[in-house]
């Protein structure tokens, strides 16, 4: 029984990867296609470091930025695949990311962040980058192939 299940839960695994895998080079993919970013697809394979807008607050005058954030009109997101949120100003075209993760691996983007204290990692920060800052993360084709090739 122990077998079958640790057999089940490694075919699993298997089968999240490959489906990352896919969703990655399809992400990849679509930027190749699209190398202009916009603020309706700034979260698909892209580059900026965003500045730490949090510096040395607390969390209830973070939580507190974020409501103002919300009252000044910008458009809340959720990470569909972590806790991120996002604050959107179209009009300016600032992007707000309430996050504990920085760096390379956020998604498909390269995502860091500068900061004036250092802070656990662990800890949540408020990071702003303008859309006009963002970079399209363009990858050879053999890149996608090999993505879609192993799934």
């Amino acid at each position: 029984m122990f077998a079958y299940i640790k057999k089940k839960s490694y075919l699993c695994n298997i089968e999240i990867k490959i489906t990352i895998m896919t969703n990655r080079a399809e992400t990849f993919q679509y930027r190749n296609n699209h190398p202009q970013v916009t603020i309706d697809d700034y979260f698909k394979a892209t580059k900026v470091e965003f500045t730490d807008v949090a510096d040395e607050m607390t969390s209830a005058e973070m939580d507190a930025m974020w409501q103002s954030l919300a009252e000044q009109g910008c458009e809340w997101h959720k990470s569909p695949l972590s806790e991120s949120e996002y604050m959107i100003n179209r009009e300016t075209g600032d992007i707000y990311r309430k996050s504990s993760h920085w760096g390379k691996r956020i998604s498909t983007c390269c995502w860091t962040l500068r900061r004036g204290i250092v802070r656990l990692t662990s800890c949540y920060t408020i990071g702003k980058a303008n859309i006009a800052d963002f970079e399209a993360i363009i990858t050879p084709d053999y890149m996608i192939r090999f993505y879609m090739s192993n799934h």
